[in-house]
């Protein structure tokens, strides 16, 4: 453990420069991890904000006996988890949408055939 680790994350929480030369020091990094697994640089840009903010906001997820810059990662890591999976399922839920209204076309499809069908049939009849 670095004995000076304590010290730096009181400042991180504590002093808006620190905050801000922990955030442009780790930037580039923080932006290259999480641009190589979800390929989308505004959103990369947009959780690297969220963690840094969120570790300033949150007392309790620091954990003084942590490596900082582990501790970023793995925050960043969770974060990148957390947006696949509710991509993954936003994307799940529009292909069984379009499935559905594939299946509701060709059902309202079939209906309508099958009254033109009897309509015919009944008109024939008279």
């Amino acid at each position: 453990m670095d004995s000076n680790a304590p010290m730096f994350y009181e400042m991180i929480r504590s002093d808006q420069k620190t905050r801000e030369e922990a955030y442009r020091y780790y930037r580039s990094a923080c932006l290259k991890f999480c641009e190589s697994l979800i390929k989308d640089k505004a959103e990369a840009e947009r959780m690297v904000r969220a963690v840094f903010s969120e570790i300033h906001d949150t007392e309790s997820g620091l954990n003084p006996d942590q490596d900082f810059e582990k501790h970023l990662f793995i925050c960043l890591r969770n974060t990148v988890f957390t947006y696949l999976k509710a991509t993954n399922t936003c994307q799940l839920i529009q292909q069984q949408a379009l499935q559905n209204e594939k299946t509701n076309s060709n059902q309202r499809k079939i209906r309508g055939q099958f009254i033109h069908s009897l309509m015919n049939t009944l008109i024939r009849k008279r």
